[in-house]
């Protein structure tokens, strides 16, 4: 009796699993505005990772170490998108990638379920069975949210949606576009300024919500499992729950565009800063400034995670609440080096190639432009464009022209290209583009 009772003392006062913020190096990781590329279960994040022409789904925990999941074979041709959901043990990776720039016909589309604890990778038909989103062009596409064992997926070829508890099998149908479902919960959209949440099981209308501004630029829009709706807006994001008359409204900075997340009663937002302006992460009245963030990221309640770049290689971050965030990502960039330059045949842009040495391995990232040259005068120039190029790597920057007229009847024409890393280290060459 006294040994089992000095257990239950021992096992009383064990100290609770320790939390803690993490970050993973993630050299692949592939960069979207248009879909989610990060995801949180089973006590990991997960996120794609390009590899070549294939893809992985890769995984990591608190030690911070990447381990693949499943991969993709490789399939040429692009563009090319990638996206992935995940709850508990459940994944779904879909990659997209187009036979031609133009993207009229598809090389490859691939939609999978994928056991975390196994690697297991299976097919999933998007269409639950739909015979006209099978056959329509372009139908093998879409978007979709997994929270618990509740998918929420829309196609592209109809204003139509579907909604499937995985555990059980229930489907339904619902008549528009899905946002977000969670729980019992779905919200749709039938136009750019109306929200209906919806019971999806019975089909009861649980709130409708006129006068929003909806973009496909954001992710402004975000359900947690109580039916609670959250929309961002001009000055901040309106908070619903249900029975409730009216929103509460949480202030944010004004005139900027924020993504939301709910998940067990908390809201988090990020803002959006595209593809070059860095990116500040909130949740409740703590904050974490200036990431370079041009990926998706990804909520649960206790955990935040994104891909920050500063450099030219991606570091997954993950900040535990209960914990102090992850020390920032190096933003010690190393300078580009000139590889070339090209002015397009029309002259309205200049084609930069940059490269990027293996070591130090943080990356180049900075800002490249160029002056365009008659006669040793000056006639056009380009904007200071951002670049991030990986170590070992070399990548291109397409300039724009500004005022390209002014190249009308010059026959030679020299380039002065400037590359600098945002540090006060630049340098310039000169290069004949024409003539």
């Amino acid at each position: 009796m006294r040994v089992l009772l000095a257990l239950l003392i021992l096992t009383a006062a064990a100290p609770a699993a320790h939390a803690a913020s993490y970050s993973v190096p993630a050299r692949g990781a592939t960069s979207t505005l248009t879909g989610q590329t990060i995801a949180l279960a089973a006590g990991q994040v997960v996120w794609v990772e390009e590899r070549g022409t294939g893809a992985a789904l890769v995984a990591a925990g608190e030690d911070g170490v990447p381990r693949d999941i499943t991969t993709l074979a490789p399939v040429k041709g692009g563009p090319r998108s990638h996206s992935v959901a995940a709850s508990g043990t459940t994944a779904f990776l879909q990659r997209h990638v187009c036979a031609d720039t133009n993207c009229r016909r598809d090389a490859a589309h691939d939609l999978v379920r994928v056991d975390l604890t196994t690697g297991a990778a299976t097919p999933f038909d998007g269409c639950l069975g739909l015979a006209a989103c099978g056959t329509c062009s372009g139908g093998h596409h879409f978007s979709f949210g997994l929270r618990g064992d509740v998918l929420g997926i829309s196609g592209r070829c109809a204003r139509d949606a579907n909604v499937i508890d995985l555990a059980t099998g229930e489907t339904r149908r619902v008549p528009e576009r899905i946002l977000a479902a969670a729980g019992r919960y779905a919200v749709t959209s039938p136009d750019e300024q109306t929200l209906i949440v919806t019971d999806w099981r019975t089909g009861e209308t649980i709130h409708r919500v006129s006068d929003v501004y909806l973009t496909s630029v954001i992710d402004g829009v975000a359900l947690d499992v109580d039916g609670t709706l959250a929309w961002s807006y001009g000055a901040g994001v309106n908070v619903l729950a249900p029975g409730a008359a009216q929103p509460r409204t949480v202030p944010r900075e004004p005139e900027r565009l924020y993504d939301v997340a709910l998940a067990a009663g908390r809201l988090a937002t990020r803002t959006n800063g595209g593809n070059v302006e860095p990116v500040t992460f909130q949740v409740d009245d703590r904050k974490i400034e200036g990431q370079r963030n041009p990926y998706g990221w990804a909520f649960d309640g206790s955990r935040l995670a994104w891909a920050a770049e500063p450099c030219g290689n991606p570091v997954i971050q993950v900040w535990d609440l209960a914990t102090e965030p992850p020390p920032p990502a190096t933003d010690r960039c190393i300078r580009a080096r000139f590889a070339g330059v090209k002015l397009g045949r029309k002259g309205a842009v200049v084609t930069v190639r940059l490269s990027c040495p293996a070591t130090p391995a943080r990356g180049c990232a900075g800002t490249v432009a160029a002056d365009l040259f008659a006669g040793g005068r000056p006639v056009a120039q380009t904007g200071r464009w951002q670049y991030r190029v990986r170590p070992g790597e070399t990548g291109t920057s397409r300039l724009r022209v500004e005022r390209a007229g002014r190249l009308r009847g010059h026959k030679r024409l020299v380039a002065r290209v400037k590359i600098d890393n945002d540090s006060g280290s630049s340098t310039t060459t000169r290069r004949r583009v024409r003539g």
